[in-house]
């Protein structure tokens, strides 16, 4: 044992038994770095990409039909269309918010299955502290569960804001712009 130890800290010898280090055995462990998780994952392998929208920064979560996070990736807003076309088609979730249905039109176009989930369906699923990063796993993990409830994606004629009363003037979005 103090042959091998004594090899190990390089001729070395170390007081054993002192009681104040740690037990000696694990100094000739070799520690090898597994860089097989820094690999990009196939594009074709992403089912579920769960989207967290904000003012500037979005935040995708990427994972396959077992669950498994496949992509974790932060966008600007001038990058996300760009990001979306280069992704093979798949199902896109978002919280069902005011932005989300003119993101979820604009995505869509794409080719990829857009579903709006209620916030308050997303919650449940935070796992730690309240981030965009957190937001986005916990809306591609309520994605994916059978029972889930989505909410329709409004078209632009029903998202397009009308003036105060209900009906006003503008009635339709072709009259808007031609006026």
């Amino acid at each position: 044992m103090g042959q091998r130890l004594s090899a190990c800290l390089g001729g070395q010898t170390a007081a054993l038994g002192d009681g104040v280090d740690a037990p000696r055995r694990h100094l000739c462990a070799k520690v090898t770095v597994s860089n097989c998780h820094l690999k990009e994952a196939s594009v074709e392998q992403i089912t579920t990409i769960g989207l967290d929208i904000a003012k500037h920064v979005f935040h995708a979560h990427g994972a396959n039909a077992a669950g498994q996070v496949l992509l974790r990736k932060r966008l600007t807003r001038a990058k996300l269309l760009g990001f979306f076309a280069a992704q093979a088609p798949c199902v896109v979730a978002m919280e069902a918010c005011a932005g989300s249905h003119y993101w979820a039109r604009e995505i869509g176009k794409l080719g990829h299955t857009m579903r709006l989930i209620p916030p308050a369906y997303v919650k449940p699923f935070v796992k730690r502290q309240k981030n965009d990063a957190a937001d986005a796993e916990a809306i591609c993990e309520a994605a994916q569960r059978p029972s889930m409830r989505f909410v329709p994606v409004k078209d632009l004629l029903r998202s397009w804001p009308r003036p105060f009363g209900g009906e006003g003037r503008i009635r339709t979005y072709d009259a808007a712009c031609t006026a």
